[in-house]
């Protein structure tokens, strides 16, 4: 999903990075800035919760959006993210994407 995802993203416009999990994603953040981080709630072997906290402190001004294919994802998760849940469409995420960067910059 990953690949066809960065594939379908970068035919839109947007440039993409992909980590194969948390750490590596976090080790991504440290090669250069980043406005949009998507994100499986169950990411191994950190979950998407730890992952997207430990970004926050990092990049407070980044665009934090999660998706799941086992919905309803737990209230508790992070309430104010965007939920995108699987199957979704690639003009879904995009709209999502243009969406919440658009509020990101007001």
């Amino acid at each position: 999903m990953r690949r066809a995802l960065k594939r379908q993203l970068e035919a839109g416009g947007y440039r993409v990075q992909v980590a194969e999990d948390g750490t590596a994603a976090l080790q991504l953040l440290e090669s250069g800035p980043v406005e949009v981080v998507l994100s499986e709630i169950e990411l191994p072997p950190m979950g998407g919760r730890q992952l997207l906290a430990e970004i926050r402190q990092k990049l407070p001004l980044a665009v934090l959006l999660l998706m799941s294919g086992r919905l309803p994802a737990p209230a508790s998760l992070l309430p104010s993210l965007p939920l995108l849940e699987k199957p979704f469409r690639t003009e879904q995420l995009a709209q999502v994407i243009d969406q919440a960067l658009a509020g990101a910059s007001e």
